[in-house]
This record gives structure tokens, sequence and C-alpha cells, in this order.
């Protein structure tokens, strides 16, 4: 399950193809964490500038990802809220990088950063 705020360039985009691709990333790896870490300037592709390659259902799939979920749509959740909730079934995924550290986000404000032994430097 993701939650998109509602109003980002990428919300019709899932909802028109009905799919969405999850990248877990580097703890390690700065650049991706300070471009994902909030949402883009309008008209803005953070895609545009990574290496990538499509999943089965056409989702971008950043090459230096330690791993990906390939998901399809199965449910979208309209709350009312400033956000909206899309429920996938994974349909594809790969292990890219073993070696790697996942960043795992705590907080929910792309500021809380740990690679499951602590906190991490947030470069903050």
């Amino acid at each position: 399950m993701v939650a998109i705020a509602a109003g980002l360039p990428v919300e019709p985009l899932i909802r028109d193809s009905r799919a969405f691709g999850l990248c877990q990333i580097d703890s390690e790896d700065r650049l991706l964490r300070k471009m994902f870490a909030t949402p883009p300037e309008r008209g803005e592709d953070p895609f545009v500038l990574l290496a990538s390659h499509a999943a089965p259902s056409g989702s971008p799939v950043i090459d230096r990802a330690l791993s990906y979920l390939d998901c399809r749509v199965v449910r979208h959740v309209d709350l009312g809220t400033d956000h909206r909730l899309y429920v996938g079934e994974i349909c594809a995924g790969e292990l890219m990088n073993k070696s790697a550290r996942p960043a795992i986000e705590v907080g929910g404000n792309g500021h809380f950063w740990f690679d499951g032994s602590g906190p991490a430097d947030t470069g903050a």
C-alpha cells in the first residue's frame, strides 16, 4: 500500500496505468535519498536524471536500487484527505544488490533514516 499526496504528478500515472513500482534504496546513497525525500517541483521528473529500466508493468525501476517490487493496483481509496491510498498486489520483484544496506524512512518527512542499526546522518 502506498499513500500519494493528492495533486502530485505521479498520481494520475498510477491511477491510469493501474500499476506502481517501489524501489528500495541504499542507506549510503545520498543522491537518491535527497532526490526522493521531498516531492518534486511541479513539472519535474526525478527519473529523467536516473538510469532506469521498466518493470513488467512498465513502472520505472532505478538501476542502482537494492530491490524493487512491481505492483498491480487492486484498490484505490480516496478518504477525502490530502492523500490517496493505492493498494497493490505484488506481481514481480527482484533483489538487485545483496551487499547494500537498505535505507528506511521513519517519521514520514524524509529526514529520519536508519539502516537497521540506529539513526543515521540526515545531512540536515
